[in-house]
C-alpha cells in the first residue's frame, strides 16, 4: 500500500489510522482498572469486536463553492468587525465556502441551521465563527461576562477536518491583545 512523501518521511493513511486508533484505544482504557474477572472477560470482549473503533475511511474531498471572506461578511454587518480580526491565517482573512457564509449568516440572524456537507468541508467553522461573533457582540454591547459556549470535540476530528479550524482551536492562531480576556483554549491530552 502506497503513502504519500511528507518531509522525508512516507506516511501510509491505514498506518496512521492503525497508529492513532491504537493510542486512543489506550487512552481509553487508562481510566479504570477493572479487578473482577467476569466483568474484565465481558469488558474485553467488546473491546475485542472493535466496536468502538471504525474501520478507516478514506474519502476524496470535493471542491466547495468558494463564499465571501470573514472581512468581506464583517463589511456586510454579517459578523462584528472585531470578528475578522480573530479568524485569520498567516495575518490574511480566510474566505469560507459558500456553505459556511450561509450558515454563518443564518447564526447570525438567530435562525436555525443544520450543515451536512463531507469531513473535511469546514462544518466546524460554520459554529465557531457565530458563537465568537456573538461572545464579541456581547462584549461590545457591556454584557456581563459569562460562558457562553464549551466546544468538546471528539478524538477522530485530529486526523480529519478543514486545517483552518484545527489550527485555530490548537493555538496556531493568536488572538488580538483586544480579545483577552474573552476566550480560553484547554487542551486536554
Amino acid at each position: 500500500m502506497g503513502g504519500y512523501q511528507r518531509g522525508s518521511a512516507i506516511v501510509n493513511a491505514f498506518d496512521l489510522d492503525r497508529a492513532l486508533v491504537g493510542d486512543y484505544e489506550r487512552f481509553a482504557r487508562s481510566f479504570t482498572q477493572i479487578r473482577a474477572p467476569d466483568i474484565l472477560s465481558q469488558v474485553e470482549q467488546i473491546y475485542a469486536t472493535n466496536r468502538f473503533w471504525p474501520e478507516p475511511l478514506i474519502s476524496i474531498n470535493p471542491h466547495f463553492e468558494q463564499g465571501a471572506s470573514v472581512e468581506q461578511l464583517a463589511r456586510e454587518g454579517s459578523l462584528h468587525p472585531d470578528t475578522a480580526h480573530i479568524f485569520r491565517v498567516d495575518g490574511q482573512p480566510i474566505r469560507f465556502h459558500r456553505h459556511q457564509a450561509q450558515a454563518t449568516a443564518k447564526a447570525t440572524q438567530r435562525q436555525s441551521f443544520a450543515v451536512t456537507t463531507g469531513t473535511g468541508s469546514g462544518k466546524s467553522l460554520c459554529f465557531f465563527v457565530p458563537i465568537i461573533d456573538a461572545a464579541i457582540r456581547a462584549r461590545a454591547a457591556g454584557e456581563a461576562a459569562r460562558t457562553r459556549a464549551v466546544v468538546i470535540y471528539p478524538m477522530n476530528w485530529r486526523k480529519s477536518g478543514s486545517s483552518c479550524s484545527r489550527r485555530w482551536l490548537w493555538g496556531a492562531l493568536t488572538l488580538p491583545s483586544f480579545m483577552n480576556g474573552i476566550f480560553r483554549r484547554v487542551r486536554l491530552n
